[in-house]
């Protein structure tokens, strides 16, 4: 057992009371164990770090970047919000990728971002929760932060898309405050449509998962490294059937890797801090249920005002 104490009522407790021993792995250091203890209770004593009192986060600990920023007379910018698409071979981007892809656009577009401190600069750049790899998606968004007041949001986005790969499209621009929650925190649920080959069955079963007053599945926990139980009835606030309704133009792009031009299901599903029902377990739900279920698509994001 390895123990780094922090007062002497601890360390005396655990090796005079419990008699506990630290343990030797033989990793060829040949460390003194019983000296590393008294080196120890020579150190608390010098610090007078005597009780064993229960640890209290520094309030400090919690503040944001920004609270940091004011104490130092830095500044803040301005904090906009864009909303974009990303569709078609694109959605094979990671996340991380995403963010580095977005930062390049900002560069090339001739557009400034406000950096991050410390060694490593980056663009004070916020994304909402993170897509699956190859899971198309017409309502994303991000948080920037720029030096300077934008005079004209079309030119903005004219801007960005000249210079933004094939399958991102960016939307919208909103003003935001310093007090405004991430998107993270805003999510309250996402809508996608699950594209289906054999829609026979359709109606059916979509009013079948209306009926139920549970849907277990089998989930993986990265917790627990196990699948576990997961009840997902709770999570599904509306579910109908339909077509995606999108431009022609789009719905090809984002055909070259999920097949969407026929009839799906519409399903609304709750989201708590970013988390809700997987795509991949979407489908696993309707296949479940004897549906030919393709790849979901993420048609809206709906955020707490």
């Amino acid at each position: 057992m390895i123990v780094h104490h922090s007062n002497l009522e601890s360390l005396e407790k655990t090796f005079s009371i419990d008699k506990k021993k630290l343990v030797c792995y033989h990793c060829g250091v040949a460390c003194d164990l019983k000296g590393m203890v008294e080196e120890r209770r020579e150190f608390l004593a010098e610090m007078s770090a005597v009780e064993d009192q229960p640890y209290v986060a520094p309030a400090i600990l919690r503040k944001s970047i920004l609270d940091y920023r004011e104490k130092r007379d830095q500044f803040m910018g301005i904090k906009y919000r864009i909303t974009f698409s990303k569709i078609g071979p694109i959605t094979f981007i990671s996340h991380l990728d995403l963010q580095k892809v977005v930062a390049r656009v900002f560069k090339r577009a001739g557009i400034d971002t406000l950096m991050s401190e410390g060694f490593n600069l980056r663009p004070l750049l916020s994304f909402g929760p993170a897509l699956p790899l190859g899971i198309s998606s017409m309502s994303e968004a991000f948080d920037v932060r720029v030096p300077t007041e934008w005079e004209d949001f079309d030119e903005v986005l004219e801007r960005l898309r000249l210079h933004a790969e094939p399958g991102l499209l960016f939307h919208k621009v909103e003003v935001l405050t310093n007090k405004t929650p991430s998107i993270q925190d805003q999510a309250t649920a996402f809508t996608y449509f699950v594209p289906v080959m054999n829609d026979e069955k359709l109606e059916a079963v979509v009013n079948q998962i209306k009926a139920l007053d549970a849907l277990p599945i089998k989930s993986f926990s990265k917790k627990e490294q196990r699948d576990i139980d997961k009840d997902v009835r709770p999570m599904i606030l509306d579910i109908s059937t339909g077509e995606l309704q999108v431009d022609e133009k789009i719905k090809e792009l984002i055909n070259q890797v999920s097949p969407c031009q026929m009839r799906g299901v519409m399903i609304e599903t709750a989201v708590s801090s970013g988390s809700g029902i997987r795509p991949s377990e979407l489908i696993e739900i309707f296949r479940g249920f004897g549906l030919e279920a393709q790849r979901p698509i993420k048609v809206a994001a709906h955020l707490r005002a």
